[in-house]
């Protein structure tokens, strides 16, 4: 359903919008029995919905190995967690568009005007694109070579998906994309590529069948030993860290399965390595994507400080260096939280079921090959840390007077900042949950006796305030999400 015209929708709903309606289609032609067909599709799928949400959430898992091979749970993860799995990802690729993004192709502007850049949320909505909409003639432009996409334990292509999201948001709808999926639920995959080809229709499609706990995967599927043209631009991993043996809510934590948790995690581990090794183009990076569960991103986390303590990797985002992570010491976690604009559908899932994902909410981990492997970035030059200064972890708290809010520092120390509530800068108080802030000049950080490291927000203010805002109080400017969707769920 179309928001009315007195609201003209941007790039971006129109893009989430034919994306969920292609995987409407699909659910509808390949998933929804005959009896059902006269039901909206919420109220059809309501019970295996209902049923997924309490295995992805409860204490212990509930759901067995292999549950997208039935033929209820599949409908009801492809009616709603894909979608919100490609909102995610997307998401992710804007927070993480400060240090990396995909190749776009050159060429003339797209015919609707992108989200402005650095833009508030509720500015960002309601900016009417330029001229027409998305599905206007695109403008020709020269292409580039197709990109290529490597989405392990794919499912039903959330994460590729997600991708092609980004790209039509960048004006880039017609970019070709090969996607190679690989998960051991066939027909899972011949729907993910059916909604994938379907909003894509530049796309191209290779599945595979397989399980990534085993570690001679990559070989079986003939991917090693490729030419760097044949190599992946963005190796995606969605929703696989979680569904390791030992548990959603438990891996990485105490109990009877923590050694079977540990010992899947380091298979991973090394799988992982081995994408990083062989299977990137040269600029090329991996992506992990999880829920915004502390078991989830603790186990992130180690894998983070694994691949790069070992020289395997470099961390491109969330982080904004490449020290231990600070998190791991505190018993605390790192996920990002903004708010969406649902498709129709989610909000009706969402009534029928009695949630509210009203936010996206995800565990992220952004890795380019590390020195230990001879990494150069296209330049030929070696490949870097982020360029970020600081990542907001921590929403906003109002204590005695003051806006506290957490940051991940780039010199590898969780810091609070701190602002008194009569002078807080806007940008402090409204920017999401894993915004990136690129300028520290005008702060002031100190070690407080607990040897809490303090970092106090100036109040000279700047030369050029960011779009969208007046001036802040502080010399520091944050990049928010470009155009970003927003979102919830704190599992899927």
């Amino acid at each position: 359903m179309r928001r009315p015209a007195a609201t003209p929708p941007n790039r971006c709903d129109l893009a989430l919008e034919r994306l969920a309606e292609a995987v409407q289609a699909v659910v509808r032609q390949r998933c929804t029995p005959p009896r059902l067909q006269g039901q909206p599709l919420a109220l059809a799928h309501r019970d295996a919905l209902l049923e997924l949400w309490r295995g992805f959430t409860a204490e212990r898992p509930t759901l067995r190995r292999g549950y997208l091979q039935s033929a209820p749970a599949r409908a009801a993860y492809l009616l709603y967690y894909t979608p919100t799995t490609a909102a995610t990802v997307a998401t992710t690729l804007d927070l993480a568009a400060v240090a990396w993004r995909l190749p776009l192709d050159a060429g003339p502007a797209p015919v609707s005007a992108p989200p402005m850049q650095g833009a508030p949320p509720a500015q960002r909505a309601s900016t009417p694109p330029a001229a027409g909409h998305l599905e206007a003639a695109p403008v020709p432009r020269p292409l580039r070579r197709p990109l290529r996409l490597l989405d392990l334990g794919a499912g039903s292509l959330g994460a590729s998906l997600g991708v092609a999201l980004w790209l039509a948001r960048n004006g880039q709808a017609d970019r070709p994309l090969e996607v190679v999926a690989v998960d051991g639920a066939r027909a899972a995959l011949e729907a993910g590529r059916d909604a994938l080809l379907a909003f894509a229709p530049n796309a191209s499609v290779q599945l595979h069948t397989a399980d990534l706990r085993d570690l001679r995967v990559f070989s079986q599927l003939g991917l090693l030993g490729a030419k760097p043209a044949e190599r992946f631009d963005l190796v995606l991993m969605a929703n696989v860290v979680n569904e390791l043996p030992g548990g959603r809510v438990q891996l990485g934590g105490a109990g009877e399965d923590e050694e079977l948790a540990s010992a899947a995690v380091g298979a991973l581990e090394r799988l992982l390595g081995q994408t990083l090794r062989q299977l990137l183009r040269p600029g090329g990076a991996l992506l992990v994507v999880e829920p915004a569960t502390r078991a989830a991103s603790r186990a992130v986390i180690g894998i983070r400080d694994a691949l790069v303590g070992g020289g395997l990797a470099v961390p491109l985002g969330p982080c904004a260096h490449a020290k231990p992570c600070p998190l791991r010491s505190v018993k605390d976690w790192c996920f990002f939280s903004v708010p969406w604009q649902r498709p129709a559908h989610i909000a009706a899932c969402d009534q029928a079921t009695g949630h509210d994902r009203s936010r996206l909410e995800a565990s992220w981990l952004l890795l380019a090959p590390g020195p230990a492997l001879g990494a150069t970035a296209p330049s030929g030059a070696p490949v870097e840390p982020s360029p970020i200064w600081d990542r907001l972890i921590g929403g906003p708290m109002r204590h005695q007077g003051q806006l506290r809010r957490y940051l991940c520092r780039r010199d590898g120390r969780r810091a609070v900042a701190l602002a008194p509530l009569q002078a807080v800068p806007a940008w402090l108080d409204e920017a999401p949950r894993g915004a990136a802030l690129t300028q520290t000049a005008a702060l002031r950080a100190t070690a407080t006796p607990d040897r809490e490291w303090v970092v106090e927000i100036g109040r000279e203010p700047v030369a050029a305030p960011p779009p969208g805002r007046g001036a802040p109080d502080a010399a520091q400017r944050m990049l928010p999400p470009g155009g970003a969707s927003r979102v919830p769920a704190r599992r899927r």
